[in-house]
Order: structure tokens, then C-alpha cells, then sequence
């Protein structure tokens, strides 16, 4: 029996089936990713035929780009490959598989994915906590994969102008919440600011914002109108609630070019102050404390109208305020349906008064008034109004 020929014949089979074997292809993970660059590896056996290699690599896993083809050799055992990319988008995630291919068959590494450094993701917030001289300003930064620092310009323009000290972010990846107190602000003032952040692939500026710290002395809600010769209560507070403090209330009647010092009072327990005022004409007031002023209201006044039966026949008027009104018209109006009808016109006397006919109104109950309108009162008067009275003719 022929055994030697036939060992030898069945040694050149399986050896030929070792050379038909396609290459061996794993895909390492990148390194030395920077802005722009990167290192793509892996490792190669050729499985003893000549085989050559290359990177695809993309923003997909479809790639759609390809390094140079480069040898592996023939051997049997796994070659380290690697090869470095350039102009890469910043801030950009690749996608990339190392291929091989010899005689045999071409075989595919698996997918593999890094993110190139870009400049850092910012998000600015509304402030917190914002008080007369301080305001909590926060966002988030994301690095991108670089070490980040951070800091927010502000000011009160879009100019800004000062500038909190710079703060790391870290070098990771994903949103880092931030945030720092700026202080000594000046109250009652618009302040804008951004934040901004950089790292080694450039600095990124958001956008502006603005809020407003509030006045270290306040004026609260308050009756805007007033009928003349009368008194309306001026409220506020200063802020710290303190006790014993002393609030400059300042006054600009309507003709009048700047606020002057009124009157001075003591804040309460809770901080908590009150003035009564009496305008004589539309008035601008404003409360002040340590430099400090709060925000301005006006109390409109209306002219004093009254409205009295003189007799069975005749009603008796008489418009008042700080200045005359007289020659100018008032109307006798009645109550129809729930809207005021004006039944008859009538001009004022030297003394601001005259008088209507009972005749005017019709037979039955009526409820009437007098009313002087905006454009009589004059600069710096509401339109008045009288008492409303109920008449049976």
C-alpha cells in the first residue's frame, strides 16, 4: 500500500487551504483625537497572502471616505496598522472600520466612532436670585472633549466691561452646569451679559441677555388717581426689611422739570413705608434711599365735581381743583341702559359753577351726573365726574 504519497498529497491540500484564507481585521479604538486630526488602528493578519489595508471613515456608518491602501505583508500573524487623518471637522463624531483584502476575500473590522474637539456648547440661563446689588448668573458648558474654562461679561451696556474670573468646565463631553454670583451692582439698573468659554479649538460667545436688579427702595401698588383735595396713601418697602430707616419721597407735578424732596419718612417693622400725598395736578413721585431710587409713579387728579338739587327745578354744579376752570363745558348726563347720555351742555361761570332745569330730564325716576371731559379739565387733570344722584320729576 502506497501510504507515504498519500500523507504527502493530504499535507499539500490542508496547506493550500491555510493559503486560501481571507485576512483577520480588528478595528482599535482611536487616539491622539484632537480638533482636527486623528489616529485610526487596528490589526491585520494576512493569513499568509499578500494583503493590503485601509480605513473608511465618515460622519456615518455609510463612511464614504477612504485612506490610502497600504500593505500588510504575507505573513501569519497580526500586524498593528494605523494611520493619522487630517482636517477633520471640529466637533464633528466619525465613524470608521478598517478593511483588508487579499487574493482570497476582503473582510470588514467593525465599526468604531470618536468625536474631534470643537469649541464649547454653551447655554446661558435667566439669572437667580437677583437682589438690588447681586444677581446668581448660571448656564451650562460643554467642553467637547478639550479642557474648557469659562466666564460671563457683563456690564450695563452690550459693551459690558467687567468680567467674573475664568472657572474650569472640564475636558469631557455632555453639558456641565455652571454659575457665579456677581455682586456690587447698583440698584434699580438694567445689567446685560453672556457667557462665554474656550478651549484649544477657539471660544464661543453666547448670546446677550439682560435683567434688572430691583430698587433698594420700592414703591408698591398705589391708587393712580385721585379726586382733588384729597389724600391717596403712597406704600413701599425697602429692601432688608429694616426698621427705622429714612425714605426721601420725591415729587414732579405735571409743568414742573425735575423731581424735587418732598417729604422724608421712617420705614416700619418689615421695612415697610407710607406717605400721603395730596397733588394739587398730576404728579411724578419717586421714593429714595442711600442713593438708591425706586421706580416712578404718577397719580393723575380729577377736578371736584358737585352736584346738588337747588330747588324742585334746578340743579346746582361746581367744578374745583388747584386752578380755574371756568368758561370751560360741562355735560348733565343720565344713566340709560347702562351707558351715560348726555342730555344738555353747559359752560362754567367765573367761579367754576352752573346750573341745570330739572325740565331736561323725563318724567319718571332718573339717575344723572355732571361730567367735565379730558380735553376741558386741561393739561394735567383727568376727566371728573360728579356724584351720582337719583331725581323723580
Amino acid at each position: 500500500m502506497k501510504v507515504l504519497p498519500l500523507i504527502a498529497g493530504l499535507a499539500l491540500a490542508l496547506a493550500g487551504s491555510a493559503a486560501a484564507a481571507a485576512p483577520t481585521v480588528a478595528t482599535a479604538p482611536a487616539t491622539s483625537v484632537g480638533v482636527g486630526d486623528a489616529t485610526l488602528q487596528g490589526t491585520v493578519n494576512p493569513n499568509g497572502q499578500t494583503t493590503s489595508w485601509w480605513f473608511e471613515y465618515g460622519t456615518s456608518t455609510s463612511y464614504g471616505l477612504k485612506t490610502a491602501t497600504r500593505t500588510a505583508g504575507a505573513g501569519t500573524r497580526p500586524v498593528d496598522v494605523s494611520v493619522s487623518l487630517t482636517k477633520l471637522a471640529a466637533g464633528t463624531t466619525y465613524h470608521y472600520r478598517l478593511v483588508a483584502s487579499n487574493a482570497t476575500a476582503t473582510s470588514y473590522g467593525g465599526d468604531q466612532s470618536f468625536v474631534t474637539f470643537g469649541n464649547p456648547g454653551l447655554q446661558t440661563n435667566q439669572p437667580q436670585s437677583v437682589t438690588p446689588t447681586s444677581a446668581l448668573l448660571t448656564g451650562s458648558v460643554d467642553p467637547r472633549g478639550s479642557a474648557t474654562t469659562w466666564h460671563f461679561d457683563y456690564g450695563t451696556t452690550t459693551s459690558y466691561g467687567l468680567t467674573t474670573m475664568p472657572r474650569s468646565a472640564g475636558a469631557g463631553f455632555g453639558a456641565q452646569p455652571i454659575g457665579v454670583t456677581v455682586s456690587n451692582l447698583s440698584p434699580g439698573t438694567t445689567y446685560h451679559f453672556r457667557l462665554v468659554a474656550s478651549n484649544r479649538a477657539g471660544t464661543t460667545y453666547d448670546g446677550d441677555m439682560a435683567f434688572s436688579t430691583p430698587a433698594a427702595v420700592a414703591i408698591g401698588k398705589t391708587a393712580l388717581r385721585v379726586v382733588a383735595g384729597q389724600y391717596v396713601a403712597i406704600n413701599g418697602n425697602v429692601f432688608g426689611g429694616q426698621a427705622g430707616l429714612r425714605v426721601t419721597i420725591l415729587s414732579q407735578p405735571f409743568g414742573e422739570s425735575a423731581l424735587t424732596p418732598l417729604a422724608t419718612v421712617l420705614t416700619g417693622a418689615g421695612g415697610g413705608w407710607t406717605y400721603l400725598a395730596k397733588p394739587r395736578i398730576a404728579t411724578t413721585y419717586q421714593a429714595s434711599l442711600n442713593g438708591g431710587n425706586s421706580t416712578p409713579i404718577t397719580i393723575g387728579v380729577q377736578p371736584r365735581v358737585s352736584l346738588r338739587l337747588i330747588s324742585g327745578s334746578r340743579f346746582a354744579t361746581r367744578v374745583t381743583a388747584e386752578r380755574s376752570f371756568a368758561g370751560k363745558i360741562v355735560q348733565l348726563q343720565r344713566l340709560v341702559d347702562g351707558h351715560w347720555v348726555t342730555l344738555r351742555r353747559a359752560r362754567l361761570d367765573a367761579s367754576g359753577a352752573t346750573s341745570f332745569r330739572s325740565s331736561l330730564l323725563p318724567p319718571g325716576r332718573s339717575t344723572i351726573r355732571v361730567a367735565i371731559s379730558v380735553n376741558q379739565a386741561g393739561p394735567g387733570y383727568l376727566a371728573g365726574f360728579s356724584r351720582r344722584l337719583g331725581y323723580r320729576r
